[in-house]
């Protein structure tokens, strides 16, 4: 029976009620501080690592997948590390409160405990039950958001394209029905999740009102006072509160399989192979030899190089010509290391590149590719990109073998000229300069250049390449235009996979005549006369 003025028991739950709230603030507080701790020392520098590992990773990597699901399972980290660096301090620290508490009520009352147990494995249940429709819709929503990012990031890099064409409107509209896709799909999450919490309320609610009736009725029996009730009504919300957060938390573990598997294409594909050097010998010469290579994009496709060979001398300069789509640029690509071939070596100087390692081959070369990038930043920035530090006077002079500083002193921030979003701001043929520019910079004993005056008119063409010829250095040209071909010393044709080479003096003869070259045999057997 309630005693009217009992101001003993008045204190005493007082002092229940001050010490639960001053022991859930301490324990929040303490929770938090762990969580920033440890979100600041390992968050960022886990993220830092994976992106460093996406750096490594093989060109090829790249040209398999879209950029804005790319960038979905790198963004994939934030909620990994969000629930490692979050769920796990709290789970950790709700379990041993969960522990402690589930002791305190069990002294309390073993029959009322184990109602408190029973109402908890329900909630359990519960949440299993909800476990896999909710991971699936999560991993539609997923899909649905990575197909709209890209579809967004493909709008806006090819913008020009759709205005020539008239396509804004039709473009509009997919992105439109795609935005609707992700909604929809996140509408779907949510409806999940409320439907668990409304079950969860209302399970919890009913549970303690059982536990509230019960131990009312060991009040009037005399087994429960009316002080260790409110104790124990309030330790067992307290239990409920701490295993919802435990259970919770061991869900999101298991959820993180999702995004696991999408942020493991990133971090469980090798990195780049042969980057590093094995190689500790003389320092190789300025030459070049492909002895059998075969490469092809998959293993149910045609070889795209099958069976070629090829030998460039030191200081020496051959053109590569072929139609469009012969492989010209993906042999390049085999040249610079970009892609590795299913079979054949490279060599550069004699040298194995899985010996000499791409790293330090990539020191000695330099490229101008048709893909090539500008960054954001100045003019300045990206001509001496392979070397921030480099002087202006070392900028200005490889501008000026490219055949760009005078474009760039009549601008009004010259060589601070910002470039704009990937060049946005230059014309074709002014980032082509810069682009040769930044790649003479670098001081390279092999420069390799696919089609990088192509935009440039005939009197600009034929100065960018006097100076160039004049460096001599090594040079592996691409190219189309006879004055550009002519230049060189060895012309070859890629035709079929293979190379062939043309005669010098044929191929100007018939260009005199406006027919065909001649065409020699293919080039399949190895070069003599090297180490």
């Amino acid at each position: 029976m309630l005693v009217i003025n009992d101001y003993h028991l008045l204190t005493l739950l007082g002092i229940v009620y001050l010490s639960v709230t001053v022991f859930s603030a301490l324990f929040s507080g303490l929770r938090s501080w762990v969580v920033i701790h440890i979100n600041a020392t390992l968050g960022v520098q886990w993220a830092a690592n994976v992106f460093a590992h996406l750096m490594r990773l093989p060109q090829d990597f790249f040209e398999k997948r879209q950029i804005g699901d790319l960038v979905s399972r790198y963004g994939a980290i934030q909620e990994i590390r969000n629930t490692i660096t979050t769920k796990l301090v709290s789970a950790s620290l709700d379990g041993l409160l969960s522990v402690a508490i589930l002791v305190v009520i069990a002294i309390y009352s073993l029959r009322l405990t184990a109602i408190v147990l029973v109402v908890f494995a329900l909630y359990l249940l519960l949440r299993w039950m909800v476990f896999y429709p909710l991971r699936a819709a999560t991993e539609r929503r997923i899909f649905a958001a990575a197909r709209q990012q890209t579809y967004l990031l493909e709008s806006i890099r090819g913008i020009q394209t759709l205005k020539l064409f008239n396509r804004e409107t039709e473009r509009s509209a997919i992105f439109s029905n795609l935005l609707v896709e992700t909604t929809n799909q996140n509408i779907r999450v949510q409806q999940l999740t409320s439907l668990f919490d409304v079950a969860q309320k209302f399970l919890i609610g009913i549970g303690h009102v059982v536990i509230i009736w019960i131990a009312t009725l060991m009040v009037m029996h005399t087994e429960f006072t009316v002080g260790m009730l409110v104790a124990y009504a309030t330790y067992a919300s307290q239990f409920m509160s701490r295993g919802d957060g435990l259970i919770n938390a061991w869900i999101e573990f298991r959820m993180l399989r999702l995004y696991g598997e999408r942020l493991a294409d990133i971090a469980l594909t090798p990195p780049e192979a042969h980057r590093e050097a094995t190689y500790l010998g003389a320092e190789p010469k300025a030459e070049l030899d492909l002895e059998g290579i075969h490469y092809r994009y998959a293993e149910t496709d045609q070889w795209i190089l099958q069976n070629l060979f090829l030998h460039v001398e030191a200081g020496s300069s051959i053109a590569i010509i072929g139609p469009s789509g012969n492989g010209k640029t993906t042999l390049v690509k085999v040249l610079l290391g970009l892609v590795t071939p299913e079979q054949g070596t490279i060599c550069y100087g004699g040298v194995d590149l899985r010996h000499l390692g791409l790293q330090r081959y990539r020191g000695y070369i330099s490229a101008v590719m048709q893909s090539d990038r500008l960054f954001a930043g100045s003019i300045a920035n990206n001509i001496a990109f392979a070397n921030p530090d480099t002087p202006l006077e070392k900028i200005i002079e490889a501008a000026c073998l490219a055949g760009i500083h005078a474009e760039i002193s009549a601008m009004t921030m010259g060589y601070e000229t910002l470039v704009g979003d990937m060049g946005s701001t230059l014309s074709g043929g002014q980032q082509q300069r810069i682009f040769l520019a930044r790649a003479l910079l670098a001081k390279p004993r092999i420069l390799i250049l696919d089609e990088a005056t192509s935009h440039l008119d005939p009197a600009t063409e034929k100065q960018v390449n006097a100076h160039i010829r004049d460096l001599q250095i090594t040079r592996i040209v691409i190219a189309h235009r006879p004055d550009t071909v002519m230049q060189c010393d060895r012309i070859y044709h890629l035709g079929e996979g293979h190379l062939t080479e043309i005669d010098r003096e044929e191929y100007r003869l018939a260009l005199w005549n406006s027919q065909q070259p001649v065409i020699k045999n293919p080039v399949v057997t190895p070069p003599t006369g090297r180490a």
